[in-house]
Parts: structure tokens; sequence; C-alpha cells
């Protein structure tokens, strides 16, 4: 059974692979300056900001499923 995740901090670290997966697809969309911790700021503050309890898969299908145009007013 996993074990509740107490802070942000071990949140990206579990999820970071996923980032980086995500990254990389953004990248060759030609966002090449986007870095992990991007993706995970603005997600944290546009889409997760007022939500409880998300699961770690709601938050691995957000990353995946992130589209690049969310990034185009940064």
């Amino acid at each position: 059974m996993d074990s509740m995740i107490e802070t942000q901090e071990e949140l990206y670290q579990k999820i970071l692979p996923v980032l980086t997966l995500r990254k990389k697809n953004l990248h060759q969309e030609g966002f090449t300056k986007i870095k992990e911790k991007d993706i995970f700021e603005s997600l944290k503050q546009k889409k997760w900001q007022f939500e409880k309890n998300l699961s770690i898969s709601s938050v691995v299908n957000d990353i995946i499923h992130i589209e690049s145009s969310f990034f185009l007013d940064e």
C-alpha cells in the first residue's frame, strides 16, 4: 500500500519521471525553454490550486494530457 504524500516536494519527486517525459514532448512541439518545475508549478497554480486530496493518478493524467497551449501565456 502506498503511504500518503506529505509535502509538495515528495509529490514532485514521485512524479518527476512523468514530468520529464512531458517536458521532452513539449520540447518536440517547440516549447524548448519549459522545465519540469515549470509544468509542475503551472498545474499547481492554474489547475490544482483549489483541489483537495488529489490522487497520484489524477496528477499524472493532468501532466500527460496538458495541452501545449496551456503554456502560451507564460
